[in-house]
């Protein structure tokens, strides 16, 4: 149940940022590379919650430490962290 909550909130916040990329409810039009940042995170993460919810019914605590990673490869800036560790070099 918790993967079926997050996977089914992941794809009702996509629908909702599309409508307001379509409908141009955001403020700065110049920061488009967050934007599609987001887009390209979509396909790969609704993919794992898939993976962990079909994980999570033989082996839970599989699928809660994937659901960590999850969430671990939405919240952390990887790019930025990469840029920033490149250029101290």
């Amino acid at each position: 149940m918790y993967g079926l909550t997050l996977l089914v909130n992941r794809l009702l916040g996509a629908a909702l940022e599309a409508y307001a990329r379509r409908e141009h409810l955001y403020a700065p039009p110049g920061d488009d590379e967050e934007l599609h940042s987001d887009q390209r995170k979509l396909l790969p993460v609704v993919i794992g919650y898939v993976i962990a919810i079909l994980i999570g019914l033989a082996a839970p605590v599989a699928a809660v430490a994937l659901y960590f990673g999850i969430a671990v490869y939405l919240i952390v800036p990887f790019r930025e962290v990469a840029r920033l560790a490149f250029r101290r070099s």
